[in-house]
């Protein structure tokens, strides 16, 4: 497929052209009479781009692209100002389905532009390189694969370099692999310090279950049992004080009777004497007195009998009581309140092991998505080597490692300026289907004249039409045909 007629109006430097071509051309002329407009005016036709931000000649508002190939596919584009721009692809008089992607198919950039490939970076390079590995994918395949899509990934990228993208130790997943093992190391270390403060061979299910109520519950009973038998034991001798007090108040009363006795005894007798008349009354009346006494006392001596006696069964019951009342050794209880004391500490370590728990569990579920990670970095390095097995690969010298293309082994900045103008002649024979066309702006300029003649022996050996620039002195625009 070559170009076989070419038309031109007010488009870029030229005013109006129009030329059939037989094979290839060589545009001669010294610059700015046409030479590149030519070789732009071609591109903007096959590829609808140009690097010229204005197309349409300055003074008009419309330019127009017309090109016939050899096949019977003819390309004709208006580039308007002020309106929408025009094209119609039609190939044997039928209009061409999908015509920007039709005519994509039909081409390399390399093709187009080899004379800006040599100058590009070597990541554009590479760019182009790549772009011409086949292999169908999306963004649905990616998720396929991953489960997702990776984030701060170019994906207009060629899909080799959007899996080296993938799996870079600068990419999404490498980083966030490394923050997730870094908050690991981290989360360790925490353990470590926790683990450090909690004693040897601890066993959280023990003290976790064990019931700090029971030793104080036990504790507290044998105290109250203790404190009720010392309590009895006071109990009896405030009942034998009590007694002793009763038995001291009744013999103060009779000593105080016998006394008012006497006092009154010598009062009478005073009073008889003094009263010798009333002496029969009073005799009679001592005699009452004497009985009287006597049943007073009597009187006081029952009462404290009775009090005794009931003071004496209290005794004897809480002699009883106490006997039978439970009693604990000291040591003994000393022995528990420290097992209780050590339990409540151990206890309280459970906090502290529960939070190295669950920090041991973050520690896994952070390990599943490092691992998760690798898996899908492992993956990233892996998918290239299956994906080429299946890739449509235009030319054999070309190969990919590490997502970086190579020619013959050499990366595209080993190449010299000759073995990269080869590569475009490659790269246009493995597609014959395709447009057998190279456009050499201005190299034909910047080769020696043996590899100048060496490349355009080799295009025409293969069948690929050239169009060439050359710049010399004259000031008219000369159309070679070579």
């Amino acid at each position: 497929m070559k170009i076989s007629k070419i038309k031109l109006k007010n488009i870029i430097g030229i005013e109006e052209l129009e030329a059939d071509i037989k094979g290839n051309l060589l545009l001669e002329g010294t610059n700015g009479v046409g030479k590149t407009s030519i070789i732009d005016a071609i591109r903007v036709a096959v590829s609808n781009s140009a690097n010229r931000e204005v197309i349409v000649r300055q003074g008009h508002k419309e330019g127009e692209i017309y090109l016939e190939l050899d096949d019977g596919l003819k390309i004709e584009r208006k580039k308007r100002e002020s309106s929408s721009d025009y094209k119609k692809i039609t190939k044997n008089e039928q209009e061409v389905a999908k015509p920007e992607t039709f005519l994509k198919s039909l081409f390399s950039e390399l093709q187009l532009n080899p004379a800006e490939f040599i100058n590009y970076t070597d990541k554009e390079k590479n760019r182009i390189l790549l772009n011409m590995i086949e292999f169908d994918w999306n963004l649905k395949w990616i998720e396929k694969q991953f489960g997702e899509i990776p984030k701060d990934v170019d994906y207009d990228q060629h899909i080799l370099q959007v899996l080296h993208d993938i799996q870079s130790d600068k990419g999404y997943y490498y980083n966030e692999r490394q923050d997730i093992n870094r908050a690991i190391r981290e989360k360790r270390a925490v353990i470590r310090d926790i683990m450090e403060e909690i004693p040897e061979n601890y066993s959280a299910e023990k003290w976790r279950n064990l019931s700090l109520k029971e030793f104080y519950d036990k504790i507290n009973k044998m105290k109250n049992d203790n404190q009720y038998k010392e309590g009895l034991l006071t109990k009896r001798k405030d009942i034998e004080i009590r007694k002793e007090k009763r038995k001291n108040d009744v013999a103060e009363e009779i000593t105080n009777i016998y006394e008012g006795f006497k006092e009154t005894e010598k009062a009478i007798t005073e009073e008889i004497e003094a009263l010798k008349k009333k002496l029969a009354q009073l005799e009679i009346k001592r005699e009452n007195l004497e009985d009287r006494k006597d049943t007073i006392i009597k009187s006081k001596q029952q009462e404290l009998n009775r009090e005794l006696k009931e003071l004496d069964k209290e005794y004897e019951k809480t002699e009883e009581w106490y006997v039978k009342a439970p009693h604990h050794d000291k040591e003994k209880i000393l022995g528990i309140e420290k097992k209780a004391e050590y339990a409540e500490e151990m206890k309280g370590y459970l906090n502290e092991y529960d939070r190295a728990e669950r920090i041991e569990g973050e520690v896994e579920d952070l390990n599943v998505e490092t691992e998760d990670l690798t898996r899908k970095i492992e993956l990233a390095r892996e998918l290239p080597g299956e994906i080429l097995k299946k890739a449509v690969i235009p030319i054999k010298e070309l190969s990919v490692e590490d997502g970086r293309p190579l020619i013959n082994g050499l990366p595209v900045n080993n190449l010299s300026e000759g073995e990269l103008l080869d590569l475009c002649v490659d790269v246009t024979i493995q597609k014959p289907e395709g447009l057998r066309l190279i456009l050499l702006d201005s190299i034909p300029n910047d080769l020696s004249e043996d590899n100048q003649k060496r490349l355009f022996e080799r295009l025409k050996e293969h069948d690929i039409q050239f169009i060439a620039t050359k710049t010399t002195n004259d000031k008219e625009l000369k159309i070679i045909e070579l």
